[in-house]
């Protein structure tokens, strides 16, 4: 029985100290896994005279959504460079006042408020379009928000406290929603696959595996039963109204951006500018601005394909949760 109870009491240390398997590289049509070949790209904001929210509240939710894979994490040291952030950056500047954005493939990065015209899945809160070479290269990628729907409330939510409701509409995070948007926008895909997840909207691979290889969890799995950690992962193709707990990155996200992007003592941002005035404070102090870094111009063959749509298709899904795509 000794022996027994010390065999049990080792499974379970090495079960707990096993690595969650909760990243999913997304992938062009080829089947390559995506990247950015550059060290910062900048994300120009538009919210085209949506006033749900004020512009300060706007840029800053972006600059904190895009620093949760950036400035505030701290990959573990490597054989080749110091334990620090991820090797790329994502800059946010906000739009000169009345200029208008759209997503469309034209080089420049862009988050877009759409009050009207929306052409995706009408429950879709956003979605990420992107521009990829044959090589798996990301050379554009447009986030959309859908701030046209009636039933939805934006806001600006405090994590420790859950939000009233609201003449009963729901109401959503926009930083834990841009959050997850610019999970698609480093280069990752869902953590499950199937159901409403709208797969081919989401970088999905043809035979989707994880990191490590092991089959990733069906969406019908509304809490992934047999791998929690995929349905904690900022990238589960679900979000939940009335919190802000996505916010953060679980560790397998920061694995995730770590692995894409390593710490490089040579990453810093090539090109780098004045403080751009957004006023996009945020917890950690402000984000710093740097010009976008492009492929453009470099004698590198480039091949244009369709843009494709992959983000967070915000739907309802049979209860609180509302669906990424």
């Amino acid at each position: 029985m000794k022996h027994t109870t010390l065999a049990a009491a080792c499974l379970l240390l090495c079960a707990a100290a096993a690595p969650a398997r909760a990243y999913v590289r997304g992938v062009n049509d080829e089947q390559r896994p995506l990247f950015w070949a550059t060290n910062c790209e900048l994300v120009t904001v538009y919210p085209n005279g949506w006033t749900g929210l004020d512009e300060t509240t706007i840029a800053t939710s972006v600059a904190a959504a895009a620093a949760a894979w950036g400035s505030t994490v701290t990959c573990p040291a490597s054989a080749s460079a110091a334990a620090g952030p991820p090797s790329f950056e994502i800059v946010v500047s906000l739009a000169p006042p009345g200029a208008r954005g759209v997503a469309a493939l034209d080089y420049k990065n862009s988050v877009v408020f759409v009050q009207s015209d929306w052409e995706a899945d009408p429950l879709a809160l956003a979605l990420t379009t992107r521009s990829v070479d044959s090589a798996g290269r990301l050379l554009d990628r447009d986030v959309e928000v859908n701030v046209s729907r009636p039933d939805v409330v934006w806001a600006a939510l405090d994590p420790q406290v859950p939000a009233a409701g609201s003449n009963g509409r729901e109401v959503y995070d926009l930083q834990t929603v841009l959050t997850h948007e610019l999970g698609h926008f480093i280069g990752l895909a869902h953590t499950c696959t199937g159901g409403g997840s709208t797969d081919s909207a989401s970088d999905m691979p043809a035979d989707p595996v994880d990191d490590q290889g092991r089959a990733v969890p069906l969406c019908d799995d509304k809490e992934a039963t047999n791998d929690p950690a995929a349905y904690a992962s900022v990238m589960w193709y679900t979000v939940t109204p009335f919190s802000a707990a996505k916010r953060s990155l679980t560790p397998d996200d920061v694995r995730a951006v770590c692995e894409l992007y390593p710490p490089s003592p040579s990453a810093a941002c090539s090109l780098n500018q004045p403080d751009d005035g957004c006023s996009c404070d945020h917890a950690g102090g402000r984000p710093s601005a740097a010009a976008t870094c492009l492929l453009l111009g470099c004698g590198v063959a480039l091949t244009r394909r369709r843009r494709r749509r992959d983000g967070a298709g915000h739907g309802p899904c049979r209860g609180l949760q509302h669906r990424f795509d």
